[in-house]
């Protein structure tokens, strides 16, 4: 899977910092991708732009403040119920919306699984998404 980190640069900006071999052209995919997810009235930090900084890659978003999901969940262990239905109706939200500009769910998985190194031929083609 890949990694990234968050890095902040100054009290209104975070870096994302995309994980190596992670191509420009991606990146700004998953700029624009936010982007659409913006205009179609989805929760999303605003992604500024893709730059290189020593030699890698990384977005630069609007800082968001406050937990993100996990930090709350850690800090309020007894509202886990409440929180853990919030979030998928939140998730639910985000794949309701269609837009030429966001990519199909299956095709990334299907893509996903043909290019994936962890995941023997044989297994890759008994369970071939049709």
């Amino acid at each position: 899977m890949e990694q990234f980190k968050w890095v902040e640069i100054d009290a209104s900006s975070m870096l994302k910092q995309l994980p190596s071999g992670y191509s420009k052209d991606k990146a700004e995919a998953e700029v624009r991708l936010t982007r659409s997810m913006r205009d179609l009235g989805l929760e999303a930090a605003y992604p500024q732009k893709v730059v290189e900084i020593d030699g890698s890659l990384g977005i630069i978003f609007d800082r968001v403040y406050g937990p993100d999901f996990r930090e709350w969940m850690q800090r309020n262990p007894a509202n886990w119920r409440k929180m853990a239905a919030l979030f998928a109706h939140e998730h639910h939200e985000m794949h309701m919306h269609l837009s030429p500009d966001l990519p199909s769910i299956k095709e990334m998985i299907e893509q996903r699984i043909r290019t994936s190194p962890l995941l023997e031929e044989d297994l890759r083609k008994r369970y071939w998404l049709a």
